[in-house]
């Protein structure tokens, strides 16, 4: 795409946190998305996974007893993977850094 189009910019969004994540693959993750946004190859988006009724990260997260089935999830809610509920610490520091660092070399968050 960059050598047909050398001046289009694009966005990536990467979802963190999700079930059977490891330390590993957040680390990949959280790794792919910083080289991008530093290469300024793209705009780059971190977040969680929302939960909404009736979909299968709902069902995962109702079978984990992280949500009650009868919440009617109108305020937003996100899944949390118990086994790297320290990670979300790490990543939201890793990700200030990483918007500060953007914004040193002026480029957009």
């Amino acid at each position: 795409m960059r050598r047909e189009a050398p001046r289009a910019s694009f966005k990536s969004a990467f979802l963190l946190d999700a079930p059977g994540e490891t330390w590993r693959t957040s680390r990949e993750t959280l790794g792919l998305a910083l080289r991008q946004a530093l290469r300024g190859r793209c705009e780059v988006s971190l977040s969680g996974i929302r939960v909404y009724p009736g979909t299968e990260i709902h069902r995962i997260a109702v079978a984990e007893g992280l949500l009650d089935p009868a919440d009617d999830l109108l305020r937003p809610t996100f899944y949390r993977n118990r086994r790297l509920s320290p990670l979300r610490l790490a990543v939201d520091a890793s990700s200030r850094v990483a918007v500060g660092v953007l914004r040193l070399l002026r480029r957009p968050v």
